[in-house]
């Protein structure tokens, strides 16, 4: 990936439509535009917010099954994506994970591996979304700084949370 002295940072932003519960056709989705991130050059591509699961992810987040399968299937994705050339694209991912509670989770693909996770803090619980009752809150601010920035000084941007501007929301996510 180039440094911010060696070239411009080039983002890819895929929208892709994703169906709720289809691990396996999303991941084929997630490939898809990964490819076309590679062809376009590329350094990052960015999914939406549970690409990988569908969204709303509703009561699907309260199986067991289903929050192992996901996890799981975001650590073979990584893989995947290193074995069709895109081991040196940051890739960052929408996916469901399991802690104490279930996590909206975003997961930093790099050479192969997941090499960071953030868990979205806040849950919103109005109107369409139900988030609070089927997710924890998330705590953990630093993923992956793609740029130079002092330490606490960039904004968490992950749904949700980029409306909230307190001193827990406001450090690097991504």
């Amino acid at each position: 990936m180039p440094t911010a002295k060696s070239a411009p940072l080039r983002i890819a932003m895929a929208q892709i439509n994703p169906v709720l519960g289809d691990l396996d056709g999303n991941s084929q989705l997630i490939l898809g535009a990964v490819k076309e991130a590679l062809v376009s050059g590329a350094d990052v591509i960015l999914f939406s917010e549970m690409v990988l699961t569908g969204y709303p992810v509703e009561d699907l987040a309260l199986r067991p099954a289903f929050q192992k399968a996901s996890s799981r299937r975001v650590n073979e994705l990584a893989e995947e994506i290193a074995k069709i050339g895109g081991g040196e694209l940051l890739t960052l991912i929408g996916y469901l994970d399991h802690n104490e509670k279930s996590e909206n989770a975003l997961a930093a693909i790099y050479q192969g591996k997941v090499v960071g996770k953030y868990v979205k803090h806040h849950l919103p619980n109005y109107g369409v979304f139900d988030e609070f009752r089927n997710f924890g809150p998330g705590w953990n601010y630093r993923l992956a700084p793609l740029a130079i920035a002092p330490p606490g000084k960039a904004p968490d941007i992950y749904f949700e949370n980029i409306f909230y501007w307190s001193k827990a929301s406001y450090r690097i996510a991504i």
